[in-house]
């Protein structure tokens, strides 16, 4: 099946059911969960990070509490200096358009903070083994 039938399979089902297309498309089948972060990072234009090759250290990891973590499904991912605003934190988000968790790892990190995004259970899965 090609992507515009989807599309309007998925349409007609938000419709019906009112929770988000992606979700819809994905619970059904025509997509993965990869696919569907892929596609919400190009329409966001908001960095797709992978987490399989990430070395999260317990400096980083401190920059954010594992309960602020596991409420808003993020992770931190590096510090990198951005010239004209010094350090600045990339968090991992299911959500990159959560305004609320940026400015809570934003405010207990100390740091700017930039969003990217990674699949939900991904980024739970990594929780679990690197806070655990």
């Amino acid at each position: 099946m090609t992507n515009a039938p989807r599309l309007r399979l998925g349409q007609t089902a938000q419709k019906q059911d009112g929770r988000r297309i992606g979700a819809l498309l994905m619970e059904r089948g025509h997509i993965s969960e990869v696919q569907l972060t892929q596609i919400l990072s190009h329409q966001l234009s908001v960095p797709w990070v992978s987490l399989h090759k990430i070395d999260f250290s317990r400096q980083l990891l401190n920059l954010v509490p594992q309960e602020l973590a596991d409420r808003h499904c993020l992770l931190p991912i590096y510090v990198r200096r951005i010239r004209g605003h010094g350090d600045t934190l990339y968090i991992a988000m299911d959500d990159p358009t959560n305004e609320e968790a940026l400015r809570a790892c934003a405010a207990y990190a100390g740091l700017p903070v930039r969003p990217m995004i990674a699949p939900p259970s991904d980024i739970r899965s990594a929780i679990r083994a690197y806070y655990g």
